[in-house]
């Protein structure tokens, strides 16, 4: 019969035992084994550290130094995260473009025909035509440059919970963990969501403050990803022009995305600035080709009708011309946005000016340079203003008149130093000659010019 002591000694020594026999095996990569038990409690996503039986102490060993496998077991056991996105080999293209520059493609060849290589590049089949292809090269690359998230996703469920018949099973709360923490890792925010809310449900579950974390940081990922989801609808709409529909969601945005991180606000505020810019350049240029097409439009107009005085024609292009030439241009405008009168003349002020446009006062010269003749022909009776009108196509009254109203507005630079062309009837004489029967001359003033001698250019922009 043993004694007490004998009796308790032989319980310790078979309880310390036992606790050896319980003991697990890690594998190195180095090719050392260590026996002894893993502390989850005192291991991080650096280290992992156990109790080494053999040396009788803790021990900190790096996961990287761990065996794949080994590693692999205890992380998915404690449902801890392991390298989501290892590298892949695939294969980088470079290709020639239409203009003759190269750009690369990264992706895999699925498919190698004679004229055309299939590449599988973000989830989606690109058929490239070979002529295009200039040097391929096989080389390690992201994952994502190959699959799609979706696909990324399916495939980490697959192997995670592969069963022995090769058919992936349903996931267990930790490893929906593990599934959640990948997704949210590619960006499948809801699926992570989904996996994450799923985990939160199951009263057994033992790192329910780790979820719950995780769980905010999605759903703050989700209401960031709709705001750049907005934010590129704005940058499409403003790439279209269609700057009604961008200033609509610029002023529902912060109603329906406010308190965003501060990176996607910073990316607001630089679609707000160029929103601003893009618009002001575009009603800008439509001002600038719009408005003098306008204007010679109501000049047109408005002389046409023969009965109309010169007179009454220079009073309206210096008041009413311009009142309607503005209003119309709105008009216009207003098919790309709405404007007001004051921000069109605005647009037209900041014009960018660049080449020269020409106005002529053609044969109506005279009316507003003197006849530059020193001696009239006798009996020589100059005509009036109003004659010359009177008699004027409506093609010489409205070029005239464009010429009198760009020489009298602010609204155009002119330049400084008009041009002139010689008179086509008199050549720049003022006066055509014609030879009598008798041996004699005579003279007379330009039907055409009236003496003027030439036609007054105005370059205006």
């Amino acid at each position: 019969m043993l004694c007490p002591a004998t009796g308790l000694f032989l319980l310790l020594v078979m309880s310390a035992g036992l606790s050896r026999a319980m003991a697990e095996v890690i594998h190195l990569r180095s090719g050392e084994s260590v026996k002894g038990r893993a502390l989850r409690s005192k291991s991080d996503s650096e280290v992992l550290v156990m109790d080494d039986y053999l040396r009788g102490s803790q021990r900190s060993i790096a996961w990287d130094a761990v065996d794949p496998l080994d590693r692999k077991r205890i992380r998915r056991a404690w449902s801890m995260s392991y390298e989501a996105l290892a590298s892949v080999l695939g294969h980088r293209l470079t290709l020639e473009l239409h203009d003759k520059r190269q750009q690369e493609a990264r992706g895999l060849i699925v498919k190698d025909e004679p004229r055309a290589i299939t590449l599988l590049r973000a989830g989606q089949e690109v058929v490239i035509p070979r002529r295009r292809v200039l040097s391929v090269v096989r080389e390690e690359m992201d994952p994502r440059d190959i699959w799609s998230a979706p696909q990324l996703v399916e495939h980490f469920h697959r192997e995670l919970c592969r069963t022995p018949l090769g058919d992936p099973g349903a996931p267990t709360t930790a490893e929906r963990f593990l599934i959640a923490g990948f997704a949210q890792s590619v960006g499948e925010l809801e699926t992570a969501l989904g996996h994450y809310e799923a985990c939160l449900a199951d009263p057994a579950f033992d790192r329910t403050s780790d979820a719950k974390s995780a769980l905010v940081t999605v759903r703050i990922l989700l209401k960031d990803e709709a705001a750049r989801q907005a934010l590129r609808r704005m940058r499409t709409a403003l790439a279209q022009g269609a700057y009604r529909r961008v200033r609509k969601q610029m002023a529902s945005f912060e109603k329906q995305h406010g308190g965003t991180a501060k990176l996607v606000q910073r990316e607001f505020q630089r679609v707000e600035r160029e929103y601003t810019k893009r618009r002001t350049a575009t009603l800008q240029h439509e001002a600038k080709v719009r408005l003098p097409k306008i204007i010679a439009a109501l000049i047109k107009s408005r002389v046409r009708a023969q009965d109309t005085e010169l007179g009454d024609v220079t009073k309206w292009t210096r008041r009413a011309l311009p009142e309607a030439a503005f209003a119309e241009l709105v008009e216009q405008l207003k098919k790309r946005d709405d404007v007001t009168t004051a921000e069109a003349r605005a647009f037209w002020d900041g014009r960018s000016k660049s080449s020269w446009r020409k106005a002529t006062y053609a044969s109506g010269t005279f009316i507003v340079e003197k006849p530059k003749i020193k001696r009239l022909p006798k009996g020589t009776k100059l005509p009036t203003r109003d004659g010359w009108w009177r008699k004027a196509s409506t093609s010489v009254r409205a070029s005239w008149t464009l010429a009198y109203f760009v020489d009298r507005t602010t609204l155009f630079e002119v330049h400084t130093q008009p041009t002139h062309r010689l008179c086509p009837t008199c050549n720049g004489e003022g006066v055509r000659r014609k030879r009598l029967s008798t041996g004699g001359a005579l003279s007379e003033v330009c039907p055409r010019c009236a003496g003027a001698r030439h036609d007054r250019i105005v370059r205006f922009r």
